[in-house]
């Protein structure tokens, strides 16, 4: 057998093994991925959620998820919920009900916006 055919016969033996080998990760990666269950927890008004009709969602640095409903801001710590709403006698509240937009920014402040055009800062330390 010449050189040029022990070099044609090494490199097709490669070229095979790299095909298998291609065929039996892209497999692996398969039944690993459908192996694992990915399962959802639906939370409404009946849970404790202001309104179904949500327009924003956020997780904060603490771990908080912020929820933007047509019916107030509700905070959302992996078992309970809280609701900030406006109150009309109280200037620290929330402007307006119909929250569109949650933002955090990069000192951990939470801006909250209304569909009025408003716009709240979060208060931490007061929680409100």
């Amino acid at each position: 057998m010449s050189f040029y055919q022990k070099f044609r016969r090494l490199h097709n033996c490669r070229h095979h093994c790299t095909i298998l080998l291609i065929l039996v990760l892209s497999f692996s990666t398969r039944v690993l991925c459908q192996q694992s269950k990915v399962s959802f927890n639906n939370h409404t008004v009946s849970d404790g959620l202001s309104s179904n009709t949500v327009f924003d969602i956020i997780k904060d640095k603490y771990g908080f998820i912020w929820i933007a409903t047509e019916d107030g801001l509700n905070r959302f710590d992996g078992i309970n919920f809280k609701v900030y709403r406006n109150k009309n006698d109280d200037s620290t509240s929330l402007r307006a009900n119909h929250i569109t937009v949650t933002y955090e920014d990069r000192l951990g402040q939470l801006w909250i916006g209304t569909s009025g055009g408003a716009l709240s800062l979060y208060n931490r330390k007061s929680d409100a």
